[in-house]
């Protein structure tokens, strides 16, 4: 419900994990409809029961972590890479720890970590955390500012 109601973008609650019924479109609008009050709590709570689907959602790095500890060394590496990079992301972009993680595991950066002929796992988080810095500048520089883009001519 939390989220259901949260129109900010940033996530609406602090757990690392949440589970619970799948909202699909019949849950969907019993929500809407309990949101609105033309459901009453009891009634909500019957229909959903109604519904036995469920779903695990992991809302946190520290959760998604506790799935698969890395087993050897190069994963060990490419972890720690990861840890501090996702935390320098969130200083220094000011994003949260969701917009970080999705920034840092669509890179290109990320996959030549991931990708041990590179060896890039070797190398320090910090030179890393450049490389993904100059990256996500330059795809910035690539796309147009607001109100610049040409209009297509006729």
């Amino acid at each position: 419900m939390l989220n259901r109601k949260n129109k900010t973008g940033q996530q609406a609650h602090d757990y690392d994990i949440v589970e619970g019924p799948v909202a699909d479109d019949k849950i969907a609008t019993e929500v809407d409809r309990y949101l609105e009050g033309s459901l009453s709590r009891e009634q909500f709570m019957r229909e959903l029961t109604h519904h036995p689907s469920h779903q695990i959602c992991f809302c946190t790095m520290q959760s998604l972590q506790a799935l698969s500890q890395p087993k050897g060394k190069i994963d060990i590496a490419i972890y720690d890479i990861g840890a501090h990079v996702v935390k320098s992301l969130i200083l220094d972009y000011d994003i949260n720890e969701m917009e970080a993680l999705d920034r840092y595991y669509t890179s290109k950066t990320y996959g030549q970590i991931a990708d041990e002929s590179t060896l890039f796992y070797q190398k320090p988080w910090q030179e890393i955390y450049e490389m993904l810095s100059t990256e996500l500048k330059n795809a910035n520089d690539d796309k147009p500012e607001k109100g610049t883009e040409k209009a297509h001519e006729h």
